[in-house]
């Protein structure tokens, strides 16, 4: 059965550029994706890490209008919302303002033809916010097309099978759409996602691809915990309320984070103790026999904190009960720390990948 996938719609660009974005984004959400105007996903404008991403199933391509009725009231309200917005005095101001403050080479946006609806593209024409360039695309003004992408970015994401939540590193474009839509983008998620942890600049996209991979069961339980998390925030009734909620969760967080830290940090010593101490309830000629039947690999030796491979007084029988009793010791104690939701979150730090 295909359950719903948690997704972060990046908008405005197809490709993202924002590397320390998407480290964070992989961690967190089942998938990510963005807005593109190609069916072929090895297209020329499409570059390689979003292939890499596609192909691992961590990239979901959302297309523009796939599927969706144009003759909807959703559809309908989301181009009265734009209509709304750029024909308001507000917009009109916001407009004068940051033309008179921005560079000529940066007050406009290019933007794929096929992103835009008949009727909206209509209009940019009669206003004189658009005009056309080659390969399918048109320079569109830039208040306008903040406006656009935004209120299209929650617009897919609305009528998605997905749970996807619209996300940008563009503050000017989340601004803009919240100060002037009235049909605004809940972005409680994303504020949630910023008290986690963060990701180390330095590592490489393969390498949480492979964490992530290896880590699949620690993720689920992640997941569903912060799922629960972000139901309670969202029952918040104010702003206030919602920031201290999210507050007291990142103090949870850490409390269960120091709490995972010192268990594996006392398993060192506390295991060593216990396997010694379970050699001496052995009898002698049970320490032979284990030796006669028993095989101890380098893949058993290289888990116990101490050389015991050179310990020759204990034979290779006792060195076998030794090392077996440290990896008994050592199953309890993945199996304590998988309850925590947050082991996830800690064998990510083990592994280098975050601060």
């Amino acid at each position: 059965m295909n359950f719903p996938k948690s997704v972060l719609l990046y908008y405005p660009a197809i490709n993202i550029p924002n590397a320390d974005w998407i480290r964070k984004s992989l961690l967190y959400t089942d998938a990510i994706s963005s807005i593109v105007p190609y069916e072929n996903m090895r297209a020329k404008g499409i570059d390689d890490q979003t292939k890499l991403l596609f192909d691992e199933d961590l990239y979901i391509p959302i297309s523009v209008f796939n599927g969706i009725k144009s003759d909807s009231s959703d559809f309908r309200k989301f181009e009265k919302s734009f209509f709304d917005v750029v024909q308001s005095d507000d917009f009109k101001n916001i407009k004068q303002e940051s033309n008179a403050n921005i560079e000529v080479e940066s007050a406009d946006y290019s933007l794929y033809l096929n992103k835009l609806t008949p009727d909206i593209l209509e209009y940019l024409e009669e206003q004189k916010m658009i005009s056309y360039k080659k390969d399918g695309q048109a320079i569109v003004e830039i208040n306008a097309a903040c406006i656009y992408m935004a209120l299209l970015s929650d617009y897919l994401a609305r009528n998605n099978k997905n749970d996807v939540t619209p996300s940008t590193d563009e503050p000017q474009y989340e601004r803009l759409a919240f100060m002037l839509s009235n049909n605004k983008t809940p972005s409680y998620k994303i504020d949630f996602q910023n008290c986690l942890p963060t990701p180390t600049p330095e590592i490489e996209i393969k390498k949480i691809i492979a964490f992530k991979k290896k880590r699949q069961d620690e993720f689920l339980r992640f997941r569903l915990e912060v799922q629960k998390l972000e139901v309670e925030i969202l029952k918040c009734n104010s702003n206030e309320e919602r920031k201290d909620k999210m507050q007291m969760i990142g103090r949870q967080f850490e409390k269960e984070l120091i709490e995972l830290r010192k268990l594996y940090k006392d398993f060192g010593m506390d295991s060593i103790k216990s396997s010694f101490q379970s050699l001496l309830n052995f009898k002698p000629q049970e320490i032979l026999n284990a030796g006669a039947v028993g095989i101890v690999t380098d893949k058993i030796l290289e888990q116990f904190p101490v050389d015991i491979s050179n310990i020759h007084l204990l034979g290779i029988g006792g060195t076998l009960i030794l090392a077996n009793t440290f990896v008994s010791n050592r199953k309890k104690l993945k199996s304590d720390a998988k309850k925590s939701a947050l082991s996830y979150i800690y064998y990510g730090e083990r592994a280098g990948i975050f601060k």
